[in-house]
């Protein structure tokens, strides 16, 4: 059986968690490395957090002492800690209703913890355009001190942050001047609409009148100068020209019976013949428990009438003995 697990142990003081805070953070290179070696960081870690069991338990103000396995948890249960606090922090920034928000200010070991973990799983991404991250670097204001160096690329930082603002406002701004000149132009060029034209029908008239409206401009020749007749010209197909666009209209025919229904009709007339027959049988065995009944009846009758005759039978015995007493 494990000890750690069975035994309990006092709880960490705030002095023995800032002290394995600060452990960590020297071996973080290690102990936050995302490899996917899984064999060789894996014996790394453990033999790290082997090391900082023996620092931390060579410190003369720890009380007793802790496992390398405790240290752990306590790292981990420190982890989550952070993130759930953040995104509550996160969380009443956006609230509404009025008033002020209430944010948890971080502690020291804290904002350690928050520059060895990876920020991007606990603030998230921030982007120039658009952000999922809280409000800004003024909510979570850091009470650890920076270096000059540090200082410095943070201006830089900042000042590249606003440039890219003001570059990224500056090119929005243009295309919507774009976009209303386009709609302008487009408002003061408009195309004049076509007139629409009047749906007319071509009819058989129409198409012969056309044919010899055509050929009326030419000199007519005798018949007997011609090759051809002049009546295979004019003739016309026997089917009328319908040119309208209108949509055909749908004709419902009338239903014909076919052998379906036949056999539908033949399966309805058995099916009436046998429920005919299964009434006839039902009323048959009606009239056979009525006239059982009957009968029984009647021989119950016949018991009764005899056990009374047997009863006077048995008086008049009795009144004979009496008597003869």
């Amino acid at each position: 059986m494990d000890t750690d697990s069975s035994k309990r142990v006092p709880n960490f003081t705030p002095n023995e968690k800032d002290f394995l805070i600060n452990l960590v953070a020297k071996y973080s290179h290690i102990l936050e490395d995302k490899k996917t070696n899984k064999v060789s960081i894996q014996e790394k870690k453990n033999h790290v957090w082997d090391q900082i069991e023996v620092e931390f338990n060579n410190n003369t103000q720890i009380a007793c002492f802790r496992s390398s396995n405790q240290l752990k948890r306590l790292y981990e249960n420190k982890k989550k800690e952070l993130r759930r606090k953040m995104a509550n922090n996160k969380k009443e920034t956006y609230l509404t209703g009025g008033g002020t928000s209430q944010v948890v200010k971080l502690e020291a070991n804290e904002e350690v913890l928050l520059q060895i973990v990876n920020e991007k799983t606990v603030k998230g991404f921030d982007v120039p355009f658009d952000s999922d991250s809280a409000t800004s670097e003024e909510l979570y204001s850091r009470e650890v001190e920076l270096s000059p160096a540090a200082k410095t690329s943070k201006s830089c930082s900042l000042l590249e942050k606003n440039k890219r603002w003001e570059e990224a406002a500056a090119a929005w701004n243009e295309s919507q001047s774009e976009k209303r000149k386009r709609k302008e132009t487009e408002f003061e060029f408009s195309p004049v609409p076509l007139a629409k034209q009047p749906n007319t029908e071509i009819t058989l008239e129409d198409g012969i009148n056309k044919e010899t409206n055509a050929t009326s401009q030419y000199q007519r020749c005798p018949p007997k100068t011609l090759n051809t007749s002049t009546s295979s010209e004019l003739t016309t197909p026997s089917s009328s020209i319908n040119c309208s666009r209108r949509r055909p209209t749908t004709k419902i025919k009338t239903l014909t019976s076919s052998d379906v229904s036949d056999k539908y009709n033949r399966l309805l007339d058995r099916r009436l013949v046998l429920v005919e027959k299964q009434i006839e049988q039902i009323t048959e065995q009606n009239n056979f428990a009525r006239e059982e009944n009957k009968q029984k009846l009647i021989v119950v009758n016949l018991e009764k009438e005899e056990k009374k005759m047997k009863i006077e039978l048995l008086k008049l015995e009795l009144a004979s003995k009496r008597s003869s007493l």
